[in-house]
Order: structure tokens, then C-alpha cells, then sequence
């Protein structure tokens, strides 16, 4: 359906593309688009490591509402009928589990109880002001509920300088609201060898990458309430209690201290500038903790309000006195 608009057939085929059985001279569309998927999923079986997104963007013809109501509320039959199919072949299933794509859940309830969906994906582009972080988070952070993976496969364009900064504080919210993140880059020439802008952004994607390996993030949940205060307007924050934590602030840098909830005991700190890895952090630590604490903010010249800095926090075993 998409083609068609592409190359100005004049129509999306909507609805009747997600027309279950739709007929026409004869044949039935719902067949065919199910033979495709069984063909596709045949041949990729045996890599093994392969998950299968539904459609796009679905419906695919622009958010909002029409005449007849929301669009995805009249042809939801559709991608739950497709996802089963999928499902029943054996195939991991991913569904784009809103109205097309933006900050938005229409449709969520069609997706999240569905036993044959694996995967809710979205493509939030969730703007370009510093507090879209806590914009992810309070729209898509308690969906951890669903039990299912959690995915956005698309964002703005990395390597548009526009939106560069605003993806990297965007890919930060996935991950400290358990979500998978693809950092989406549209120019294929952004990958040229040395190319200094891509050498860039892959280094932020790669400080993320480093970070989250330093401690079982897979254990840990969403839980940006246990700070109170810190070095940004903004935060968002997994913790797996008493062992790991990272804290991710953006905004208006200061100078106030982290103040966290953490169960007694000793831990150690270290602050991470996201724009470039380095394994020393520009600032680290040790904290004894009663029950709460108190973390020495980085030099705020040291990061950039923009893209936000990191606070990574494990359990230690070398304890300090209390009175530090």
C-alpha cells in the first residue's frame, strides 16, 4: 500500500489491504499476504537470531482520526489475524504497537495482551526539548506490565545535526526505561570511513553500550523516584536495589548533589560525560549509605546539558565509615 501512494496510484488500498479474506477477481488478498510471511519466515529459519516486525508504522497512512474513528481502531483485526499467523510459523513477532508512529498509545490494548506478540515497537520521535526524556518515561515506562519486550526501531535521523543530540538523549530514556533502542541514521554516506560526524555518534552509542555491560541491567527496573535531586532538571533511572543503578539527568546544568535512596551498605560511584567514552569517568567515588545519600555532582564543564550525563552506581566491598 505504500507504493501506491509512492508512486501516485492515488489511493493507499485503505482499508481494504487490511481487509481480512479481502476478494477481488477472484482472489484472496489475506491469503497470499500470509503465504508471503510462512515463505519468508521458511528461508530465514535456519540463522535463527531473526524476529519479524508485522508492518511498519501500522496502519501506515498518518496518525490521527477520520471520519469513521481512529485508523487503527478499524483495521486492528488485521495485524492481531497477521501476528498469530507469524506466531503459529514459529517466528519471534513484532508489531508497531501505536497509531503509526509518534508520542502516542492508540491501540496499545489490541497488542499488549496478545499471547502471539513478542515484541511492542514504536517510533516515538519524542522531540527536541531536554524534558523528552521524562516524556518516554511516563508513557512508556510502566509498560514493563505488558511482559514484553519493548522496542523503538526507529528515531529521527542521527545524523541530522537537528535532532543529533535530542536522539541521544532519546536512546538514554529507552534504556533506563527497559527499551531497546535503534539509533536511526536515513544517509548511508553518514558511515563513510573517518568520517568525524559518524566517528561522533557512534562513540555515544558506544558509552551507552560500555555502561550498560558494567553491571546486570536485566535485572534492574525503572525507578527514577529513588532520586529526589541532582545536577539536571531531568532524570530517568533502572535500579536493581542494593547492587547496580545508572541515573541519566539532562537539562540545566548545577552543581547539586545527587541525593538517592539506597540500602545500607557501601558503593561506588562514577560519572560519565555521554557525548564520548571514557572508561574513568570525569569524576568517581565511594559513599557510605544509611538508607539514603548524598553524590558529589560532576564539574559542570566537564558535560554538556544536551546530551546529559551519566551516574553509575554498584555495590562495593570495600566499605568506609558512615561519616565518610
Amino acid at each position: 500500500n505504500t507504493w501506491t501512494v509512492w508512486n501516485d496510484v492515488g489511493t493507499y488500498f485503505f482499508p481494504q489491504f487490511f481487509t481480512l479474506n479481502y476478494t477481488q477477481s477472484g482472489y484472496n488478498l489475506t491469503t497470499y499476504q500470509k503465504a508471503l510471511a510462512s515463505k519468508a519466515i521458511a528461508e530465514f529459519e535456519p540463522i535463527g537470531n531473526v524476529f519479524f516486525s508485522v508492518h511498519n508504522e501500522f496502519p501506515g497512512i498518518g496518525g490521527g482520526s477520520s471520519a469513521t474513528g481512529e485508523y487503527v481502531d478499524q483495521v486492528y483485526p488485521w495485524q492481531q489475524a497477521m501476528a498469530d499467523h507469524f506466531h503459529n510459523d514459529g517466528a519471534i513477532v513484532s508489531v508497531n504497537a501505536n497509531e503509526t508512529s509518534g508520542m502516542n498509545t492508540k491501540g496499545i490494548e489490541y497488542w499488549s495482551v496478545r499471547a502471539s506478540i513478542d515484541i511492542l515497537n514504536f517510533h516515538p520521535y519524542s522531540g527536541t526539548s531536554y524534558n523528552n526524556i521524562d516524556a518516554i518515561g511516563i508513557m512508556f515506562g510502566t509498560m514493563s506490565t505488558y511482559n514484553k519486550v519493548l522496542m523503538f526501531d526507529e528515531s529521527h535521523t542521527f545524523e541530522n545535526s537537528t535532532y543529533t543530540d535530542a536522539v541521544t538523549r532519546e536512546m538514554w530514556a529507552a534504556f533506563t526505561n527497559g527499551i531497546y533502542y535503534l539509533a536511526y541514521t536515513d544517509d548511508h554516506d553518514a558511515f563513510a570511513d573517518g568520517d568525524p560526524g559518524w566517528v561522533s555518534r557512534a562513540d555515544r552509542i558506544l558509552t551507552l553500550k560500555n555502561i550498560s555491560d558494567m553491571g546486570d541491567w536485566w535485572n534492574a527496573t525503572r525507578n527514577p523516584s529513588l532520586v529526589t535531586a541532582g545536577p539536571g532538571q531531568y532524570w530517568q533511572g533502572i535500579a536493581n536495589s542494593g547492587k547496580f543503578y545508572v541515573y541519566y539527568f539532562t537539562g540545566a546544568k548545577t552543581t547539586t548533589e545527587v541525593l538517592i535512596n539506597l540500602p545500607a551498605g557501601t558503593y561506588n560511584y562514577k560519572w560519565f560525560d555521554t557525548r564520548t567514552w571514557n572508561a574513568n569517568g570525569i569524576a568517581s567515588g565511594q559513599i557510605a549509605s544509611t538508607g539514603t545519600a548524598s553524590i558529589t555532582a560532576p564539574v559542570t564543564a566537564n558535560w554538556n546539558s544536551a546530551t546529559g550525563v551519566v551516574l553509575v552506581i554498584n555495590k562495593s566491598s570495600t566499605p568506609v565509615p558512615v561519616n565518610g
